[in-house]
């Protein structure tokens, strides 16, 4: 609590000798507060110390069947709420312990209890009556000394008094809510007697000499003819050497007239309450409202400290801020108190930035858990302590202990709730609460205070508006230290200066800027310290759960890098040969789908995600921040149609939510392809989205990311157990104030183990159709048929029987690779038509089949069959062309090998080349004389070889045999 307000109340006692008429209901005739100088003018200049202030309260009286005047009830409780910025220092005199004030001495008149007169605070008059009086009269009024007492727990002041030897006591503390206004409270009153009326005057400097003569025991009980309190004629100093100490301050803003609340209830009938209000005014007739004035003369000077809790950069930390404001005007009964403060802007040095780290295990406050929280309270009842980030301690020249209080994480707003302030007072992604709580003292201060980070830096700049008119010396703000520290410290040495822009309340037109400088010494965990230019070395590990050939396993891929290293901004890769997907019965994500992800939030995306599940070929774990804890996000893969030139694309939607955050959804769609002739996976970023790096001001700083592509039956082994390398291609960027960047080239080894283990044997069956003769052109089928679960073909060499042979019209016009490549290839280099079944896609792949010239390539004369298969996938299946002699004879023979066949499994493929005029193979005899076998050599991916001479099928009649 920063402000005890000297309230003046009136109590009215209650003795209900004789009890009103049923329809007499209690009321209030007269509620005021008076601020007085010491000629009884008002006193009405900003943050100076009055010579007393007054409160009245009267009780309304009626009529009485027997023409006399009765209360209209009989006072139970009352309560007075003081304008705002009215404070007092309880400890400005002695205080009386309750066991002294409870110890009244009767035998003296007027009876007094055994405090020092060191303790007396001011004096209480009191009309009693104590019979119903008569119209327009007042007996008995009497005055008493106001006592300092010592406060109970859950009070920050008590005031005594003691009226015709009866003890009234009033406790002092704040309002539970703002403006937080000195609230006294007079509860369950005594009823010896009936109050009429009464009257307390606070003295602003009660150790002052001018009030020696009306101190405690000179205090006249009998009032003087004009209503003023009287001497008994002597004089009743304090004892030498008390400090002179101001007890009331006036508001240090010049607004007004200021309000005081008056809350009270009777005994007849304690359920209803009365309410009334006045208005801060002098006591002339008519009554003349008073604003406060003199605000441009009042100081502000406030100081600023800020610190990190440590000197390493780019590490988790802490942070420690303090604001200050010595003020000697606040107890100095000479001089006026400096402005309190309105609105602070606090603006941390760019580099220093929220840190997701933070976020895992966190909670956040919401605005009606913030409301809720109360004096009573219970830790976690109401904002959870898991949203509790620091703490926050307070002196005030108010009390003489340190009040102490947490800083709680505020809910973020929901876009999709439309309530205003539901989850926090500014409808903010980031704010927190300040909720400073004394028990003892009766004090409970809540502040909210809004966060803005920079969406391209990330600086932090908080505000805290319309904060309370009580003085403060000191304040601190303690932010956790730790692994999950909520800050990052900035990355290179240094100073840097963070800054705070204060608004009095005096003069809210002229904040005041100040700052605060602090040092970062090393780099992270005590390091050399980083420099302008990051490295960019992430680390790369990958492979399936089991390395069985030709099994299915799921493929777990990672990357991690370290702090001081350059951020992950893209990433691709090139799977090895053979280690491919079953992309058939899988789903696809639909384009607009994928752009739905993209405005949902993160909470409405794990509701209900946009992409199908049939399409979810894994899943993703991201984990962000600083120091040796991250916190760790998923997200889904799922497979979706073309994108940027390529045949499918996989998308990754992480909803960025952890802890009371949500950044939304973060959706990276990449291509997904085959190379046409190894058929290696490719993992395209050229058209991808960029890794972000900042979201809603906070850098992720991603720093693990593990891929898991673990849909069953979906990643397939390679059939050949060569060494092979995983290969990916990392992007990087400096930190958000660098502008360095570079690409990591990474391998990571994968072997298949038990190959041997694969069994092989393909068959391979050929067929001629069309003119069988000597010379003819007839057409060339060739079926290829293989086995489930045997190694996949790795290698096919056919030679031709010798009856076979290249037509030489044909040679002359093959597609060249320029040709080939722009897809414009002459007709006359169209040989055929190729189709190939694979479980691994829906639909078949197929295309022409070309003659296409080698340039000579490996000594080769004839031009290559090319296969040139389409589909799902492009694959180029290249067969070189030559002619061999077979097995010593000197008799040339046409030889095709297809020597680098994908690793991947086919069911079924077939080869048919074209017959007649446009024909590529011509017969050298006539091929009905005599069956015609070819010689095929076949070696599989895992090393084995099946070799054998199938017979070739043609198109003779067969010659039926004659009968006798």
């Amino acid at each position: 609590m920063r402000r005890l307000v000297v309230t003046v109340i009136c109590v009215a006692l209650f003795a209900a000798l004789w009890a009103s008429p049923a329809d007499a209901a209690f009321e209030v005739r007269a509620s005021d507060l008076y601020l007085e100088e010491a000629d009884g003018s008002p006193a009405n200049l900003a943050g100076s110390h009055p010579f007393a202030a007054v409160t009245v309260f009267k009780t309304k009286t009626f009529l009485g069947e027997d023409g006399l005047a009765h209360l209209s009830g009989a006072l139970k409780d009352l309560r007075v709420t003081t304008p705002p910025g009215l404070v007092g220092i309880p400890t400005a005199t002695p205080r009386c312990s309750g066991a002294d004030f409870a110890n009244i001495n009767k035998n003296i008149e007027p009876p007094l209890p055994h405090c020092s007169d060191d303790t007396v605070i001011g004096y209480v008059t009191a009309t009693p009556s104590f019979f119903p009086l008569e119209p327009g009269r007042v007996d008995g009024a009497s005055a008493s000394a106001l006592y300092n007492l010592q406060p109970p727990p859950g009070a920050a002041a008590k005031f005594g008094f003691v009226a015709l030897g009866v003890p009234v006591t009033l406790d002092a503390t704040l309002t539970e809510k703002p403006p937080y206004r000195v609230l006294v409270s007079g509860l369950n009153l005594p009823q010896p007697l009936l109050i009429y009326g009464s009257s307390a005057t606070f003295w602003g400097n009660p150790t002052a000499v001018v009030h020696d003569s009306l101190r405690g025991s000179c205090l006249k009980e009998e009032l003087a003819p004009d209503g003023s309190p009287q001497s008994k004629g002597f004089q009743c100093p304090v004892t030498p050497g008390t400090p002179e100490t101001a007890f009331l301050t006036l508001p240090r803003a010049c607004t007004g007239p200021l309000e005081t609340e008056f809350l009270a209830d009777s005994w007849e009938e304690p359920s209803t309450q009365v309410l009334t209000t006045s208005v801060t005014h002098d006591d002339a007739e008519p009554p003349n409202p008073i604003g406060f004035e003199g605000c441009e003369d009042l100081e502000f000077d406030p100081g600023l400290q800020a610190g990190l809790s440590g000197t390493a950069g780019e590490s988790p930390s802490g942070l420690d801020f303090a604001l200050s404001m010595e003020d000697e005007g606040i107890s100095n009964p000479a001089q006026r108190a400096q402005s309190d403060l309105k609105k602070v802007v606090a603006t941390l040095p760019q580099g220093v930035t929220l840190n997701p780290s933070a976020a895992n295990g966190l909670a956040g406050c919401t605005t009606a858990e913030f409301e809720a929280e109360a004096l009573k309270s219970l830790p976690g009842e109401n904002c959870p302590e898991a949203a509790k980030v620091g703490t926050v301690k307070i002196k005030s020249p108010l009390v003489d202990e340190e009040l102490e209080g947490s800083l709680f994480v505020a809910q973020p707003d929901d876009p999709a709730t439309s309530t205003a302030h539901a989850e926090n007072p500014f409808d903010s992604f980031l704010a927190v609460y300040l909720v400073i709580r004394s028990k003892k003292l009766g004090v409970i201060i809540k502040q909210a205070g809004e966060v803005e980070a920079d969406p391209t830096t990330g600086q932090l700049t908080t505000t805290f508006d319309e904060t309370p008119q009580l003085p403060f010396s000191h304040l601190e703000a303690h932010f956790r230290s730790g692994p999950r520290a909520p800050l990052v410290s900035p990355r290179g040495c240094g100073t840097y200066v963070a800054e705070a822009v204060q608004t009095p309340w005096a003069n809210p037109e002229e904040p005041v800027t100040t700052t605060a400088a602090f040092e970062v010494a090393t780099g992270p965990d005590g390091g050399p310290c980083l420099g302008d230019q990051a490295p960019l070395a992430p680390d790369l590990s990958a492979g399936t759960e089991s390395s069985k050939a030709g099994a299915y396993s799921p493929f777990n891929l990672r990357i991690t890098r370290n702090d001081g290293e350059q951020e992950l901004t893209s990433f691709s890769a090139t799977l090895p040969k053979g280690l491919t997907g079953k992309l058939a019965g899988v789903e696809r994500c639909p384009d607009a789908a994928i752009q739905t992800a993209r405005t949902k939030t993160g909470r409405e995306e794990l509701a209900a995600p946009s992409c199908p599940a049939g399409s979810q070929i894994g899943h993703v774990l991201a984990g962000a921040g600083v120091g040796p804890v991250l916190t760790y996000v998923k997200g889904n893969i799922y497979l979706a149609g073309p994108y940027g030139g390529d045949p499918f694309s996989v998308v990754v939607i992480t909803p960025g939510v952890s802890g009371p955050f949500d950044v939304g959804n973060i959706v990276i769609r990449e291509g997904l392809t085959l190379d046409p002739t190894t058929a290696e996976v490719q993992i395209d970023s050229s058209h991808a989205d960029p890794i972000p790096r900042i979201l809603k001001g906070i850098p992720l700083r991603l720093r693990d990311l593990r891929i898991s592509t673990d849909r069953p039956n979906f990643i397939l082994n390679p059939t050949g157990c060569e060494p092979g390398s995983i290969r990916a291609q990392v992007g990087g960027a400096g930190p958000l104030q660098l502008t360095s960047s570079s690409i990591a080239a990474l391998t990571e080894h994968f072997q298949a183990s038990d190959c041997s283990d694969l069994p092989f044997k393909p068959k391979l069956a050929f067929s001629l159709k069309g003119d069988m003769k000597r010379a003819g052109n007839p057409a060339f089928r060739a079926q290829l048929t293989a086995r489930p679960g045997d190694s996949n073909i790795g290698r096919v060499a056919v030679v031709l029987p010798r009856s076979e042979f290249i037509s030489p019209l044909h040679i002359n016009n093959p597609c060249t690779r320029p040709q080939f490549a722009a897809h414009a290839c002459p007709k006359g280099s169209i040989l055929g038509h190729a189709r190939a079944f694979t479980p691994l896609l829906d639909q078949p792949l197929e295309g022409p089949v070309y003659f296409r010239s080698n340039g000579g390539e490996g000594g080769r004369e004839l031009p290559d069959i090319v296969a040139d298969l389409n589909g799902e996938v492009h694959i180029i299946l290249v067969g070189f062309v030559d002619a061999v002699q077979h097995k010593g004879s000197e008799v040339s023979r046409t030889r095709n090998i297809f020597e680098a066949v994908p690793d991947a499994p086919v069911t079924k493929f077939v080869l048919s080349l074209k017959g007649g005029k446009q024909g590529v193979l011509e017969n050298s005899r006539n091929l009905c004389s005599h069956p015609q076998k070819a010689d095929v050599r076949m070696m599989g991916q895992n090393g084995k070889r099946h070799d054998f001479q199938p017979v070739i099928k043609t198109s003779c009649k067969k010659h039926k045999k004659k009968h006798r």
